[in-house]
């Protein structure tokens, strides 16, 4: 006996396009496990053996004078160990390093992406220098596409850390992917080895306290993460996204939103999809209209805009039979959960002086 069971086709309405202003040079953060997985997926599974002993003593030092910043001694798998390190979601330094804010840590992600970009641009010249007719056609390529994998992956590891501590695995793991490739492995360690200097005068070189504006970094990530996942969530069951696309300072994004049949508000729906659909652009490139979102307390006061803007499109297109909807819901719960997180009190935040948590 053969059952069949109908399943219900979704439809959909016509096509919205919203666009956000992103500036051009602003990258999309992913998530850590992204930013790792793509690194496993690319790394080479055994170690060369033509890397010379010389860089092998360069990676070594260099492991060992990072990992001296973690309270958690290395495993046997030096990798599975840094991995493990780059995925926590609180801090793994050691007592007498400090804790960093979210400001002072997007700054370090912006300083050590800068030095990348650098040697990113040394390599290409260099290699652009050397004649063809002299070197192997083939190998001229693979140093190319060799450099740019290990620039690229490195950025991504560093600009999707978590933690200070994930920053500092970040490096680590650029150290050890350079030293498996020969034909780049001299030109990557230079570039990590100038990247301890810089871990080093950010996490000894100020007092050892967060400022209480803006809270410990950590802290701050989890909370953009679920705020992400959150207004993910929410979008996948009112609208489909069939396009993404970047141009200039511009990114723009495609939706067909469901149809609900001919009752229903459409046009609030709309207006709700692209409130939610600008504020997740947002947090995942971390900019607000030019400005870098650094602080738990630019977060809360984007959560508020998106409040005071929700009621607005409630007024301006709901009914009678409509309702303040679950997007009202989730800003509040945003909302009422940073504050919690911090530690904040209503009368701080009115003065604009806000209390972090102890």
């Amino acid at each position: 006996m053969v059952c069949f069971f109908k399943t219900k086709k979704i439809q959909f309405r016509s096509a919205i396009t919203i666009r956000v202003y992103i500036e051009e040079k602003i990258e999309e953060r992913i998530f850590a496990e992204d930013a790792l997985y793509s690194l496993k997926s690319q790394q080479q599974c055994q170690k060369n053996p033509e890397c010379s002993r010389l860089m092998m003593r360069r990676y070594q030092a260099l492991f060992t004078e990072l990992s001296g910043y973690f309270n958690e001694e290395p495993w046997l798998n030096r990798f599975e160990y840094l991995a493990y390190l780059y995925l926590l979601n609180s801090e793994s330094l050691k007592q007498n390093l400090i804790q960093l804010t979210p400001r002072n840590l997007n700054n370090l992600k912006k300083a050590l992406v800068a030095l990348f970009i650098k040697y990113y641009r040394q390599f290409e010249s260099r290699v652009a220098g050397e004649t063809p007719e002299n070197s192997d056609p083939d190998l001229y390529q693979e140093r190319i596409k060799a450099f740019k994998m290990f620039y690229i992956q490195t950025k991504s590891l560093v600009l999707s850390a978590r933690t200070v501590s994930g920053v500092i695995a970040a490096v680590a793991m650029a150290a050890e992917l350079a030293y498996q490739q020969p034909e780049i492995a001299e030109l990557s360690l230079n570039c990590v080895e100038e990247c301890a200097p810089l871990l080093k005068d950010s996490l000894t070189m100020r007092p050892a306290v967060v400022e209480e504006e803006h809270g410990a970094a950590f802290k701050f990530e989890q909370f953009r993460e679920l705020v992400i996942k959150k207004l993910e969530s929410y979008l996948k069951t009112r609208a489909e996204r069939i396009e993404t696309q970047r141009s200039g300072n511009y990114f723009t994004q495609i939706y067909l939103p469901i149809d609900r049949g001919v009752f229903y508000n459409n046009r609030l729906q709309d207006a709700r999809i692209e409130l939610a659909s600008k504020l997740l652009v947002q947090l995942q490139f971390m900019s607000e209209n030019g400005k870098d979102i650094d602080s738990p307390k630019h977060l809360l006061q984007m959560v508020q805009k998106a409040k005071i803007e929700n009621e607005h499109l409630y007024c301006l297109y709901g009914r009678i039979i409509d309702k303040q909807g679950d997007l009202a819901q989730l800003l509040d719960t945003m909302q009422g959960a940073l504050k919690a997180a911090y530690g904040w009190q209503e009368d701080n935040l009115k003065r604009g002086s806000l209390q972090a948590i102890r």
